[in-house]
């Protein structure tokens, strides 16, 4: 009667040989494709502008925060207003979804005071007032704007305080 020794050298085990690494390489291929494809969790970003206005007059100057409600995903967004128009490129831009509108809107009083201007330096700079209702300037903003997926025009009017 022969007792086997478990202790008897095994032949090292090879690495997976070409067919097997062939067919890894064509999953992962896959996968990647699959994760590309457009659809609900697609990370696409879309350019958004318009013009801004707060009781019918155009903002002069300020900031447009678009920030994600409601599920939508991405980070918050902001684009600057100049002479009543306001831009958010692709690049920076937003995800399809539902946002809450929050403005920095203000107003030149045409007035000149001192301030800083670009490069730090102090100079005169046009004086401005608030021209948003605070309700608006805030996460209490009740303006909600969707982006359908698409670069898109989206003209945002407040009504004044």
């Amino acid at each position: 009667m022969a007792i086997a020794d478990d202790r008897s050298p095994r032949a090292p085990q090879n690495p997976p040989g070409p067919p097997v690494r062939a067919a890894c390489g064509l999953a992962l291929a896959a996968l990647g494709l699959l994760s590309a494809l457009p659809g609900c969790g697609s990370s696409q970003r879309y350019a958004v502008s318009g013009t801004i206005t707060v009781g019918g007059e155009p903002v002069d100057t300020g900031r447009v925060f678009f920030v994600p409600v409601e599920g939508a995903k991405g980070p918050r967004v902001q684009g600057e207003i100049i002479g009543g128009q306001y831009r958010v490129t692709a690049q920076g831009g937003l995800l399809a979804g539902k946002y809450r509108v929050e403005l920095d809107a203000k107003k030149k009083t045409g007035r000149k005071i001192r301030g800083r201007i670009i490069g730090g330096e102090f100079g005169e700079v046009d004086e401005t007032i608030s021209m948003a209702p605070r309700i608006y300037q805030d996460a209490d903003s009740p303006l909600i704007v969707e982006v359908p997926g698409a670069t898109e025009t989206i003209d945002i009017a407040v009504p004044a305080a």
